[in-house]
């Protein structure tokens, strides 16, 4: 989900410049990725609650709720504002991405940093 997510921001971004509406955008992003992707799976889950007329508010509120990411709490918040009062969404959705982008990295680096440690002290003890 984590590899995903920035990439379908960025493409729900390019179709909204293009000039698709924030939810065609997220349908046609989340046709990239392949069947049984959580994050297809959240996609449809949405695209089906607005389809049977749900309210906005309780749609965008369990987008992602499985997910355990600070990221899609800011995506819930931007998507709802977009919904209710329009705007601009694509330069929120690069930036959002960016931003997922830039965490992703911060953990990978800390998760090399502490393996590194750990085989220094792996190596110290065997001495």
């Amino acid at each position: 989900f984590l590899e995903e997510y920035p990439t379908i921001l960025l493409a729900m971004a390019s179709s909204i410049k293009a000039g698709l509406t924030p939810l065609v955008a997220l349908e046609r992003a989340g046709l990239l990725l392949p069947q049984g992707n959580l994050l297809r799976m959240e996609i449809e889950e949405l695209l089906r609650a607005f389809a049977r007329g749900e309210a906005k508010e309780t749609v965008v509120a369990a987008f992602g709720r499985s997910i355990r990411q600070p990221d899609i709490k800011l995506f819930r918040l931007a998507f709802l504002l977009v919904l209710e009062h329009g705007g601009s969404f694509s330069r929120t959705l690069e930036r959002l991405a960016g931003t997922c982008r830039d965490r992703e990295t911060l953990i990978r680096q800390a998760r090399v940093s502490t393996a590194n440690m750990r085989l220094t002290a792996t190596i110290l003890l065997l001495m």
